[in-house]
């Protein structure tokens, strides 16, 4: 029986350091990220036109994370794992003229990828 993990922000430093110790383990790996992970099974890139606005975003990386699944083999079409490696760093304080677009790609990067880990998570994860 092969393991299934899906890793978000897969394609980062540390996302492709994850993907790369599940696939040494011989999981299936999905990477949801902005560029394919070659190294990754399968892979959901994110659509950076709707990146920040979380229903958007949500929904499609949920609808396309469902179609992998379900062509994978029945025995890694649940996830056994979800890791978020997503984040980043925004320079700057309160009187940079770049504030607001800032903490929204901050935010962005850090609360939705998480929020949408955690509805991956409550969808797919194995009991």
């Amino acid at each position: 029986m092969t393991a299934h993990a899906l890793v978000y922000g897969g394609a980062g430093a540390l996302g492709r350091a994850v993907v790369g110790h599940f696939r040494k383990s011989q999981w299936t790996v999905t990477s949801v990220d902005f560029a394919e992970n070659a190294d990754a099974t399968h892979n959901v890139i994110i659509n950076p036109d709707t990146a920040s606005n979380l229903e958007k975003c949500g929904q499609d990386v949920e609808a396309r994370v469902a179609a992998a699944l379900k062509g994978s083999s029945s025995s890694s079409a649940n996830l056994g794992a979800v890791v978020n490696a997503a984040g980043g760093w925004v320079g700057g304080g309160l009187a940079d003229p770049a504030l607001y677009k800032n903490v929204t790609l901050s935010l962005s990067q850090s609360v939705n990828s998480s929020v949408i880990s955690a509805r991956l998570a409550a969808l797919h994860l194995k009991e």
